[in-house]
């Protein structure tokens, strides 16, 4: 049903690039298609997900995110990210890893979410991140 399109390696998207390879993903395969509990969109939700929050972060901050998966780096990296600092700041390169959850208010609570999400993690490193996604409740998808 979901062809496994590769990431290149070495290619980072902007945070745009993230949430339009989602949308082009749910018109291509419908809402129903890409629900939990299906693992063949993960990859594409964590980008997703990431590319929001940096996309405000670039609102915020007025620097520049690109992202890829981490997965391609190391199986306990959700997304790895590159910020770029902007004029009048000196041009610097900032390298993080975001480790992405979901929480939903009517399960567990957040503290056990996060513990969860954090065991059996390599030691915590000065560049990695968790962030959390909450929702209300499971269900679909939209992006408006």
């Amino acid at each position: 049903m979901f062809e496994r399109v590769k990431f290149p390696r070495d290619i980072y998207m902007s945070p745009a690039a993230a949430v339009l390879r989602f949308r082009d993903l749910l018109d291509k395969h419908g809402a129903a298609a890409i629900q939990r509990p299906h693992d063949n969109t993960r990859v594409e939700k964590e980008c997703l997900i990431a590319g929001e929050f940096l996309l405000g972060a670039r609102e915020a901050s007025g620097w520049r995110y690109f992202l890829q998966p981490g997965e391609m780096r190391s199986a306990d990296v959700d997304v790895r990210v590159v910020a770029l600092t902007q004029p009048p700041e000196p041009r610097a390169y900032h390298w993080f890893e975001l480790q992405i959850t979901e929480f939903e208010s009517h399960g567990a609570d957040l503290l056990t979410v996060i513990a969860k999400k954090i065991a059996g993690q390599l030691p915590t490193r000065e560049t990695r991140e968790l962030l959390v996604n909450i929702r209300d409740h499971e269900g679909l998808v939209v992006i408006q």
